[in-house]
């Protein structure tokens, strides 16, 4: 066989995965989120107290969730009975389902052998195929590149920030095979580096995005927690016109309160930069390896 006709197979191989990718996420965009009103709340056109509302809920309505990601503790929604489109404070909200549509996102199948590549890259990424710790690193980037939500009973209701901020050698202290959700104030959000999980790539929508939580604003680097949104991710909300480029969470995120959800992940290529298991060092930049990475969901709580 000619090699190029071995390099078309492969570019129709590529191809077709990647069809098959986007075609699974384009069919969950009509599942759609739902809410009911538990108390008399105004529909304001834009997510402030200041504004005119433009119609009041009353108790007992239902709505249907337009956006997973809240802004100043509001969400955006459309009324089942005239169709008017607006914000909600988020607490006079009871969610009617489990899923956001964030979570509703699910490619292929729930597990990591069956992956379609997204640009050019396996979920194992490219680490070299002939390094000592090839398995363990390929093995480390499936599970940064899953791209199905933890559902509720895989959600691990005893982690949270403080619990994953607690000083003291934690390697063993959660469970990779569990989701979790945090709360906690964003100190910084950053392109993340050019790593094997994302085969090398250098722009910026193709790398991941570090964001640094505290419990208690402007903490220093050893006190907070990684989390981290993927590119898998990314483009999975852009089909559901939801922005999570890294400067759109810049902006959206700095300096606010937030509360972030989906897998559990121990980094354990950061071992030596974190202050749980390398207390003291000089050159710590995080509190510890435990992260939630990917993030499947994000909800603005506040100032």
């Amino acid at each position: 066989m000619t090699r190029s006709i071995v390099r078309t197979l492969a570019l129709l191989r590529s191809s077709l995965a990647l069809a098959a990718f986007l075609f699974v996420i384009g069919a969950t965009r009509a599942v759609t989120q739902r809410a009911v009103a538990t108390a008399d709340v105004n529909v304001r056109p834009t997510p402030s107290a200041a504004t005119t509302p433009l119609r009041t809920l009353t108790v007992g309505d239902t709505v249907q969730v337009l956006s997973p990601v809240a802004s100043h503790g509001y969400l955006r929604v459309r009324t089942e009975d005239d169709r008017t489109s607006g914000w909600v404070y988020r607490r006079y909200l009871e969610l009617t389902d489990t899923a956001s549509a964030a979570e509703s996102v699910t490619v292929a199948s729930t597990t990591n052998d069956a992956p379609a590549d997204y640009h050019n890259c396996a979920v194992g990424g490219d680490p070299n195929p002939n390094g000592s710790e090839y398995q363990q690193v390929s093995a480390l980037n499936e599970l940064k590149n899953r791209y199905h939500a933890p559902n509720d009973a895989q959600v691990d209701s005893v982690v949270t920030l403080a619990r994953m901020l607690e000083r003291g050698d934690d390697t063993d202290r959660f469970d990779e095979n569990h989701g979790a959700v945090i709360e906690g104030w964003v100190d910084r959000v950053r392109v993340g580096g050019i790593e094997t999980v994302n085969c090398h790539a250098r722009a910026a929508k193709y790398r991941d995005t570090h964001i640094e939580v505290s419990l208690n604003n402007g903490e220093g680097e050893t006190r907070r927690v990684i989390v981290e949104v993927t590119p898998r991710w990314r483009a999975a909300l852009a089909s559901h016109g939801v922005d999570w480029s890294t400067h759109a969470l810049q902006q959206l995120l700095t300096g606010k309160r937030v509360q972030f959800r989906g897998w559990l992940l121990f980094d354990r290529e950061h071992v030596a930069q974190a202050e749980n298991t390398n207390p003291g060092n000089a050159s710590d930049w995080r509190a510890t390896v435990w992260e939630i990475h990917p993030v499947t969901q994000i909800v603005v709580l506040g100032n």
